[in-house]
């Protein structure tokens, strides 16, 4: 409408009336021709947007790129503050994303913040555009949007054949920041993309399975060769390490039915000592978590987690963490865990690849553990017949007992000691250590000693931390002084037994968290049955020189 006004009170002419009729019909032309060159150029806007789209769509760009060009043309019609085109598969709430761009990245949401339920969730479930004009008066007040201090989102769906395959999501920091014209261009943009992320899905999953494909071929390669076990498990952690950034990998594996944690190989770039308190909860905890389930555990935050093992690597630093089940034969026989000092840094996606590659590794890793401990039973057997031959070769029966320690420490690389009974006693008889009488006691009861037990029990005992092994708090009540707490404490006692009797015990020691496994029980074992043999003999002997000498007295 064409309106006048007059400052006067006169009226009109009625030819002053006709040319503001013929000014109307004028304005109403150009007014008409402006609404249409004005659609006629958002209409080439679009199209040129749409354009660019196909034409990246089709192009022979890596998916990254693509997505790239993609987030510039609709950044370039819809200014936000981030735009991200993701994926959020909702059966196993596993989350990709395809592209992100924004000054301040937020990365992948946590596994936390899935729990607790993320806008794109509903999306999926109804196929349906939604936009929040306000997120702090809206059910994801707490969300991680809200407190990047996002206001307003837009969250629309690309479908493909009816089900929601991917999304693109748009946010700004004002309130109510998107408008119907906005929200409708990109729900058109979203309907052009469905080929775009159906390649990008395929060109990933191809490239995934050739990562796997490389890491299975080079770990196969080096299974296949005649390298030590040590070099094998290297390479695996290094070929882990390549395709996953970590400050850590482990491999380990967990015995005796969830009580000791023995380390295979440990590659860190912190210096971090292996955990030591194999028998707490802490191993007690990954056999239950991880073994006897045989599933991936993917941790966004250590310092959630009430165990003594993931405390400590807090203490160091450690954030996050991620645990991948060794399968054999349907048993898990190892596990390689994986720490970062950076909170959430593992995503699905790198579980995902993990668990693929590991499921090839059970050859390797039951090969090298079999390997590595032939090599330690051929050593131990070499060294078990040399030392045995040394034991009879004296009959004194001091050069016996100090032989029989020697070969011990010699056979075992740390330091041992010989009890025999004494009344309601374990005399220390020999040892490869200084007897100051401090360090240690000459004389320890038969009750409430690890030695007492042994010879009582006649069964052998070993722990990788004496001090800290629930099964030895009885035996550290007063009996063992507060100056062995710098003493080495991994300790193997054996009964030394002749026949059916029991005439000692044969204590080994190994730096704190070295494993005596049962190998080494059955050795140290057979050595302690040769030494009662050769103790005797000693005996005997002494008692035969003892008898001639008196008798040569006697007959004069």
């Amino acid at each position: 409408a064409l309106v006048l006004h007059h400052m006067s009170e006169l009226n009109y002419s009625s030819d002053e009336r006709l040319i503001a009729e013929a000014f109307g019909g004028l304005a109403s032309i150009a007014i008409e021709k402006s609404i249409l060159l004005s659609d006629i150029e958002a209409r080439a806007s679009r199209l040129e947007i749409f354009g660019k789209i196909a034409k990246n769509t089709g192009s022979s760009l890596e998916p990254s790129e693509i997505f790239r060009n993609i987030a510039v043309e609709i950044e370039r019609a819809v200014p936000c503050d981030r735009l991200v085109i993701a994926k959020f598969n909702l059966a196993d709430g596993i989350y990709y994303h395809y592209y992100e761009k924004t000054d301040v990245p937020m990365g992948l949401p946590s596994n936390e913040d899935i729990r607790a339920g993320v806008m794109s969730k509903e999306v999926y479930e109804t196929g349906l555009p939604l936009y929040v004009p306000d997120i702090f008066q809206s059910r994801w007040v707490k969300s991680r949007h809200a407190r990047a201090g996002h206001r307003s989102a837009l969250i629309v769906p690309v479908l493909q054949d009816g089900n929601c395959i991917a999304h693109i999501r748009l946010t700004r920091k004002e309130v109510n920041q998107f408008s119907e014209e906005e929200r409708k261009l990109v729900i058109d943009i979203a309907e052009c993309l469905g080929p775009a992320i159906r390649n990008a899905f395929l060109y990933r999953t191809s490239q995934e399975r050739t990562e796997r494909l490389e890491i299975a071929g080079e770990i196969s390669r080096v299974v296949g060769s005649e390298r030590e076990p040590e070099d094998i498990f290297r390479t695996i952690v290094q070929e882990f390490r390549r395709v996953v950034p970590c400050d850590r990998c482990i491999i380990a594996r967990i015995e005796d039915n969830g009580k000791r944690h023995v380390y295979l190989h440990v590659d860190s770039d912190m210096v971090l000592l292996p955990y030591q308190n194999s028998g707490d909860e802490s191993v007690e905890w990954v056999h239950r978590e991880i073994y006897k389930p045989k599933r991936a555990l993917r941790i966004e935050d250590i310092r959630n987690e009430d165990v003594p093992l993931f405390k400590e690597m807090a203490g160091f630093g450690f954030r996050s963490s991620l645990n991948i089940p060794i399968i054999q034969d349907g048993i898990c026989i190892a596990h390689i865990s994986l720490s970062s000092l950076e909170l959430g840094a593992f995503t699905s996606a790198h579980e995902e690849m993990l668990m693929a590659v590991a499921s090839h590794l059970g050859p390797a890793i039951r090969n090298a553990m079999l390997q590595n401990e032939s090599k330690l039973r051929g050593q131990r057997l070499t060294s078990f017949l040399e030392m045995s031959r040394r034991l009879t070769r004296g009959l004194a029966l001091s050069e016996v007992l100090d032989s029989v320690v020697e070969v011990s420490a010699e056979l075992f690389g740390g330091v041992a000691r010989l009890r025999m009974r004494e009344g309601e006693y374990m005399k220390l008889v020999a040892s490869t250590e200084r007897l100051d009488g401090v360090r240690l006691a000459e004389l320890v009861p038969i009750e409430g000693s690890i030695s007492g037990m042994v010879f009582k029990g006649a069964e052998a005992f070993a722990t990788s931390d004496l001090l800290n092994d629930p099964d030895t708090v009885e035996f550290r009540k007063g009996i063992i002084p507060e100056s062995l707490a710098n003493e080495s404490r991994a300790v193997m006692c054996v009964p030394v037994s002749l026949e059916e009797r029991i005439i000692g015990t044969l204590n080994i020691r190994q730096e704190t968290g070295f494993e005596f496994d049962r190998d080494a029980v059955r050795t140290a074992t057979t050595l302690a049955d040769q030494a009662a043999i050769a103790i005797e003999n000693a005996r005997l002997h002494e008692e035969a020189q003892r008898s001639r000498v008196f008798l040569e007295s006697v007959v004069g």
